[in-house]
């Protein structure tokens, strides 16, 4: 009984499905938002336009890096500023063994 339902569920739903995927054809809505003006674009056109979007995506990782680089340090600045016990150092200690966090607790 239970395996008959199971069937039925799975025929009902490939149905729908089937039938949804249609409506979404007909109505133009599994197609790109500017497909029109993609379709009308010279081959010209679409290498300059694909050019464009390189450069852009090279600006992007150039960027991306620069921030990852500088969260990276900050983070290192932060930490050569405090002590083992994440305060700062109120006084020079000889001892110390990061020489920039005797500079910073100058």
């Amino acid at each position: 009984m239970m395996r008959n339902l199971e069937w039925f569920g799975k025929k009902i739903f490939d149905t729908v499905e089937a039938i949804g995927e249609g409506v979404v054809s007909v109505l133009g809505l599994d197609d790109s938002r500017y497909q029109d003006v993609l379709d009308g674009m010279t081959e010209e056109e679409m290498e300059i336009a694909e050019r464009i979007n390189r450069e852009r995506e090279q600006e992007y990782m150039i960027h991306k890096a620069k921030l990852e680089n500088e969260r990276t340090h900050a983070v290192d600045v932060e930490s050569a500023g405090t002590t083992n016990n994440g305060t700062v150092p109120s006084r020079i200690d000889s001892t110390t063994a990061d020489p920039a966090a005797v500079v910073l607790s100058l």
